[in-house]
């Protein structure tokens, strides 16, 4: 019996007794093998979602915070919160999504991500178009490190006191 040089799987030589269920069966052991010895190397990138309750009475001009108190789901990203501030552990390259549904109004609302301070992303609901149920903001952030910290915000620029709900920040690591 032979082996492809590639992966190892077994084929009959011309010169071995034919064999069918012995050699579909050594094939198949081998190709099962194989898979699983692949599958044990593959690791998904971290990745974290937090979630958060309603935050109310954000007054026009001030910037709040969105509150996370829980984590949805971390598959060893390993990044943790603190009230209104995400720390991470991990260091790489992370794709970063927050997502808030914005109060049916009319005002100018704003959105944005912020890492060690600095805007990462926003968004801006004009206040003469039809309101938006929610605010998506997504942004690429390279070379963060263990201990830099996210904070999401919105600001209701106009307008009466707002109502923001579910706040959710997804980060999934794309790169070390």
């Amino acid at each position: 019996m032979g082996t492809t040089a590639n992966r190892s799987y077994p084929y009959p030589d011309p010169t071995d007794p034919a064999d069918m269920a012995g050699g579909l069966e050594a094939l198949a052991r081998a190709v099962d093998t194989d898979v699983q010895a692949l599958v044990n190397t593959i690791s998904a990138p971290p990745l974290s979602v937090f979630d958060g309750g309603d935050f109310t009475a954000v007054f026009p001009g001030v910037a709040r915070n969105a509150p996370y108190s829980q984590v949805t789901y971390s598959n060893g990203a390993g990044a943790i919160t603190s009230g209104s501030q995400i720390v991470v552990a991990v260091p790489g390259t992370y794709f970063l999504q927050f997502i808030v549904r914005a109060p049916d109004v009319t005002s100018v609302l704003e959105a944005y991500i912020l890492v060690n301070g600095t805007d990462f992303g926003r968004v801006i609901h004009e206040g003469n178009a039809p309101a938006q149920p929610r605010l998506m903001i997504s942004a690429l952030v390279p070379n963060m490190v263990a201990g830099d910290s996210i904070r999401t915000s919105v600001i209701a620029n106009t307008g009466a006191p707002a109502v923001f709900a579910g706040p959710r920040l997804t980060m999934y690591r794309v790169a070390p």
